[in-house]
């Protein structure tokens, strides 16, 4: 058998080794199936399967020396074929064969003395490499495309990520509209939703006092304190010209006529200075 020829002596080269014959089992596995299939006949003795470190594979009988110089690979593979099916017949195969790999490097790890960091050193760049069992299932193709999407979506994530910080903030806080032109809304919408106010003339007439009635709340000029008006006063002017004067005005009859129920006598002082003094007060109010 070719496999005791090569003894590699340095972690580079124990892995040289390794992935040699790691090739020629996955040939027999995979792309020279149907070869493989017919070399190992149930009716023949003891047979192996062996990977050697030229990339080849070869079918034989285990070693005859005892103990055999590298450790042997699974003995009677050609047993179970005819009594499993195929594909699993080839799994079970490459799990066997996954074993005896690892089994011949650290041997050869072993033999020429590596110590612990060379024997992680070359755990770890043999674990970098799928299995014969993932590659005959079609799981190292699958854990490829994963690792690709998981890949391509971080990306992508990071792509997104770098978004400049000031858009950002721009998108996650959006410029405020000033207050007042909210207020100044509402102010309308209140303005044109209320009701104009009641004229004096018509609430004077609702009520039988002649008081002032009270304000409707809006934004209302002050109210401007009526004067107290002396009759005695001779900077009054002639009761006859204010009565002309007022005669003039359109509202003067319907307030002469209110008044008039409220006496006892038609004509007199009495009433027309008390009209005159009501009616002045009413129009400085």
């Amino acid at each position: 058998m070719e496999g005791g020829l090569f003894n590699p002596r340095t972690v580079e080269e124990v892995f040289g080794d390794f992935k040699g014959r790691r090739n020629g089992l996955i040939k027999a596995l995979t792309t020279e199936v149907e070869d493989f299939y017919r070399q190992c006949h149930p009716e023949k003795e003891n047979l192996c399967l062996y990977g050697l470190p030229s990339e080849q594979w070869e079918v034989n009988l285990p070693a005859e020396e005892v103990p055999p110089e590298l450790p042997e690979p699974a003995l009677g593979i050609n047993f179970a074929r005819d009594s499993m099916q195929e594909k699993d017949w080839l799994s079970l195969v490459a799990v066997h064969s996954d074993a005896w790999l690892l089994a011949v490097a650290f041997y050869f790890g072993s033999r020429f003395g590596f110590d612990k960091a060379d024997r992680k050193r070359l755990f770890n760049m043999i674990n970098e490499l799928p299995t014969v069992f993932e590659v005959v299932t079609g799981a190292a193709k699958k854990q490829q495309k994963e690792k690709s999407s998981v890949s391509n979506h971080s990306s992508n994530k990071s792509k997104s990520n770098s978004k400049p910080q000031g858009l950002e903030s721009q998108e996650k806080y959006p410029k405020s509209q000033p207050e007042y032109e909210e207020e100044e809304v509402f102010d309308e919408e209140s303005s044109t939703s209320r009701p104009p106010p009641p004229s004096p003339i018509s609430q004077r007439r609702q009520g039988d006092s002649p008081g002032p009635s009270p304000r409707p709340p809006g934004p209302f000029p002050p109210r401007v304190t009526p004067e107290v008006v002396d009759l005695e006063d001779d900077s009054i002017p002639p009761i006859a010209s204010i009565i002309e004067d007022f005669e003039r005005c359109h509202l003067v009859p319907s307030i002469v006529g209110k008044y008039r129920g409220d006496v006892e006598f038609d004509e007199g002082m009495k009433a027309l200075e008390l009209l005159t003094l009501k009616v002045r007060l009413y129009f400085l109010v």
